[in-house]
């Protein structure tokens, strides 16, 4: 059985104490930056999934992520210092998402043995590898999927202070880092979000794809049925996600873009 370390035991008490402070915030008027505060840094995710059963045995079980929380219709993952909760969807819908695991910035090929001793690590056909490098953003990643279709990953951004010793383990896994969000107009739900987070002009890509935030968190924009990376066939679809974040403001927003509520704390 996996045992948690004193850094995730204090994470899960953070969690919980998060998990019932309630979840609209009102807005908030801009506060000037503050230059130790991060863009995104992800608290909590809420995402819809069919196989809600099979979904708790694959990261409860098979990859032995704490379970901090377990109903009948949902159930709460602990990722280092965040936690992402899956509620059972409709018997009609088959939801989906993209999103990545932040890991010690020194271990993605421990990680990819770690993987694969537990699930497949996705190939990229085009370039028949399972460790991508990012050259610009100076990360390596590697990627699996769950029972649910959604494309999991694991990166390494070398721009941070993480490293680690040892072997891989789940403790090397720090926070979810990245969401992806389905919108039929990157650039507009771009300039939706930036004010969320305080930003301004901090667009990156084209109007098939932007990473709003940092190496810390982002928000991952791309254009329905828009290939999902490393697949060559997986086309992405927009599905409800509700993210708690810290950043630097404090506001709740629905986006027109799509089915999703963003609820920034000022860290």
């Amino acid at each position: 059985m996996y045992r948690l370390n004193r850094r995730q035991l204090l994470s899960r008490a953070r969690l919980l104490a998060a998990m019932h402070a309630p979840l609209l915030l009102p807005r908030a008027s801009a506060a000037p930056d503050l230059p130790d505060v991060p863009p995104v840094r992800f608290n909590h995710l809420t995402l819809m999934t069919q196989p809600l059963e099979a979904m708790r045995r694959f990261y409860g079980e098979t990859l032995g992520f704490p379970i901090l929380r377990q109903q009948k219709d949902s159930f709460t993952l602990v990722a280092g210092d965040s936690s992402i909760e899956f509620r059972r969807a409709a018997t009609d819908s088959k939801p989906f998402y993209h999103f990545a695991f932040s890991i010690a910035e020194n271990k993605i090929e421990q990680a990819k043995t770690w993987t694969e001793q537990r699930t497949e690590v996705l190939t990229q056909s085009r370039t028949d590898k399972q460790i991508i490098h990012f050259r610009n953003w100076n990360a390596h990643a590697l990627y699996f999927r769950d029972p649910a279709g959604n494309i999991g990953e694991f990166i390494a951004h070398h721009t941070l202070s993480t490293a680690s010793t040892g072997e891989f383990t789940l403790e090397d896994v720090l926070y979810t880092s990245e969401i992806g969000l389905v919108v039929e107009d990157v650039r507009e739900a771009t300039r939706e979000i930036e004010p969320l987070l305080g930003l301004e002009e901090a667009r990156r890509g084209s109007r098939n794809f932007a990473a709003v935030g940092d190496a810390r968190g982002y928000f991952i924009l791309v254009p329905n049925e828009r290939i999902w990376l490393p697949t060559d066939d997986v086309q992405a679809e927009p599905h409800p996600v509700h993210a708690r974040f810290a950043s630097r403001r404090t506001a709740t927003t629905t986006l027109k873009a799509g089915p999703f509520d963003l609820n920034s704390v000022r860290g």
